[in-house]
């Protein structure tokens, strides 16, 4: 189980969170499986084969979701609920979750949205060429602008010749 759960901490960045969680409940959703069937031959060569898979489990486990809540759910959890955060600053997250108008959308917005960082973290986009800057931009310049203009009417009712 220790030696297992040192595979995820070298590939985590190569494959991705998701891609791990996924291959680590696909392996345990089989070794559950089969475990259940040996158990329903019985015997002694069925029990030591359940006992085999008994370990191959937590192996999984160790693989893909060491220190998670495990159930019968993961498997699809993880398909339609989480995105691939592989090569993406928090900054992107925050971006696709923003995007995101229901749960089960952000996998799709994340796998359509670009990278904005490459493998070795060389820059493919910059954030001040994006749509989502301009729009940050000219969000911040209007506000600004309203903010100016409910100050300018505040010194306006406080004129002494202002209308009540």
């Amino acid at each position: 189980y220790f030696a297992a759960s040192w595979i995820a901490v070298f590939t985590i960045e190569k494959f991705g969170r998701r891609q791990l969680m996924l291959f680590g409940a696909a392996g345990m959703s089989f070794s559950m499986a089969m475990l259940a069937i040996m158990d329903s031959i019985g015997g002694k060569g069925p029990g030591i084969v359940a006992a085999l898979f008994l370990f191959l489990f937590n192996t999984f486990f160790a693989i893909g979701w060491l220190g998670m809540t495990c159930n019968a759910f993961i498997f699809p959890c993880v398909w339609f609920l989480y995105p691939e955060t592989a090569y993406r600053s928090l900054e992107e997250m925050d971006s696709i979750f923003r995007k995101c108008h229901s749960i089960f959308t952000v996998v799709k917005i994340a796998k359509d949205e670009p990278q904005r960082y490459g493998k070795k973290g060389e820059l493919l986009i910059r954030y001040e060429e994006t749509e989502e800057h301009r729009q940050r931009q000219a969000s911040t310049v209007s506000t600004r602008g309203t903010e100016k203009l409910q100050g300018e009417q505040v010194e306006n009712m406080n004129h002494p010749n202002a209308r009540l």
